[in-house]
Formats: C-alpha cells, structure tokens, sequence
C-alpha cells in the first residue's frame, strides 16, 4: 500500500522568493537520494492559489512512497544527512511555524484512480 506525506504549510508573503530557492535545494536533495535509495515513488509541490484565507502564500508538499517500510527507511536515511538539517534551519525561518501540518496518508484503492484522456478505469466502472 502506498504512503504519502504531506506537509502544509504557509511562507512569509515577504520572503517568497527566498522560500522558493530553499525549497527548490530540498527537492534536490529528495531527488538525488531518490536517485540513490529508490524508496520515493513521486514527488509533488503545489503553491496554494485560491480561496482558504492565503491565496498567494500556501504551500503543499506530497511525497509518496511504495510502503510504509519505505517511507521508515527513507525518513532514517534523510535525517542523518547534514545538507537536511540545514535545509529545516533555513526553512524554518520562512515560514509561518502555526500554518504547518503533516500527516501521512494511506493510498486506499489505487486500483481504482485514473489519470490522463486514457480510457483507465477501476474494477466495477
């Protein structure tokens, strides 16, 4: 069953652009060690840009991984990395700390998801 994490949060209207070189080092750190360790399966940043209070400053962040297992071994991994740690001292001061979540989510029936124009259908569609 897949896992994803997702973390919401919301960066400082003033430090946008700086918020988005520090993400942009921190999604090139996930994909060398996707690279390296296989454990991520996708990776998705999306900017929040209508309704919910914050139009220009929510963010959300989905990784996905293959199982649980993988998600334990990707998060030991990652956090013996300096390059990482260095990254959340950075982040952490462009952003508004109460605006943070994260949770992680189950995939419940991925047999059933489609995507695209295709003609991919679930059982029972």
């Amino acid at each position: 069953m897949a896992v994803f994490e997702v973390f919401t949060w919301t960066c400082m209207p003033d430090l946008a652009a700086h918020h988005e070189a520090v993400v942009e080092k921190y999604l090139f750190i996930l994909k060398l060690l996707k690279t390296k360790m296989g454990k991520i399966s996708s990776v998705k940043y999306f900017s929040h840009g209508y309704g919910d209070g914050n139009p220009m400053g929510g963010r959300i962040l989905m990784v996905e991984y293959l199982s649980f297992h993988d998600y334990e071994e990707f998060q030991e991994a990652l956090a013996k990395r300096d390059d990482y740690q260095g990254f959340q001292a950075a982040w952490s001061k462009l952003i508004l700390p109460s605006t943070l979540k994260s949770s992680i989510w189950f995939d419940r029936s991925r047999s059933s998801w489609f995507s695209g124009q295709g003609t991919e259908v679930g059982p029972g569609i």
